[in-house]
């Protein structure tokens, strides 16, 4: 789960600062082998956004602008969590 959820329960808004910001132990890590050896980079977690969507989308409504995401780019999404669980399945790469 994305921490903007426990920091709204905790009373947090998206105006606050912080809001949406992972703690370090969150941060995700890029595993990859050169030369044959593993090498993990760190990177830190981008702050969440949900609340800049919802803008966006009050927007798109109300004037009739793009929505904040095209129904082509979650078509995609969708397809890369898809192949992400068949190879955790199968342990095969999925080929996109």
């Amino acid at each position: 789960m994305d921490i903007q959820e426990p920091q709204l329960r905790e009373g947090m808004t998206p105006l606050d600062a912080g809001f949406g910001v992972e703690p370090k132990e969150r941060f995700g890590t890029l595993s990859r082998v050169r030369n044959g050896k593993v090498i993990n980079e760190v990177y830190p977690t981008e702050p969440g956004t949900q609340h800049e969507i919802y803008v966006r989308l009050r927007k798109a409504i109300e004037d009739g602008g793009a929505p904040p995401v095209l129904a082509v780019e979650a078509r995609m999404t969708i397809e890369v969590i898809e192949a992400g669980v068949r190879s955790g399945e199968t342990g095969e790469r999925v080929v996109l």
